[in-house]
C-alpha cells in the first residue's frame, strides 16, 4: 500500500518518534551516535526519515533510549501530546538555553492521560 501525497512516510513517522525519544533522554544526536558507535549523520538520516532503521540498529536504539522499539514503531496518529512534544523539541534545537523549562513541561504532558 502506497502512502498519500504529502503523507508523511513510515520512516519519517519513526524519525519523528525518535526524535522525541532522544530528546526526552536529553541526549543530542552525537550522544546517541556515539553510544551506538555509528555517525551522528546516522542519526539524523533516521530522524528525518531519510534512512531507515535495521531491526538491530532500533533494537540497541531503544535499549540506548530506555524506550522499547516498539514506543518507536507504534503510532500512526498524533496525539495532542504528540504534537505538543515535536513542538518543543523543535523549539529546543533553535533555543538550547530553555531545556530545563522544556523539561519540566515535557514531563508535565508526557503525565497526562492521551488524547482520544
Amino acid at each position: 500500500m502506497t502512502e498519500g501525497a504529502g503523507a508523511p512516510t513510515i520512516d519519517a513517522q519513526v524519525g519523528e518518534r525518535l526524535r522525541a525519544a532522544r530528546l526526552r533522554a536529553v541526549l543530542t544526536q552525537g550522544e546517541l551516535a556515539s553510544a551506538l558507535g555509528v555517525d551522528r549523520s546516522t542519526v539524523a538520516k533516521w530522524e528525518s526519515g531519510e534512512r531507515a532503521m535495521t531491526v538491530a540498529a532500533l533494537t540497541r536504539v531503544a535499549h540506548v533510549l530506555g524506550v522499547t522499539p516498539t514506543s518507536i514503531l507504534e503510532g500512526s496518529r498524533r496525539s495532542a501530546q504528540q504534537q505538543a512534544v515535536l513542538l518543543l523539541t523543535s523549539t529546543l534545537e533553535q533555543r538550547p538555553d530553555l531545556l530545563p523549562p522544556m523539561l519540566a513541561t515535557l514531563e508535565e504532558l508526557l503525565a497526562r492521560p492521551p488524547s482520544p
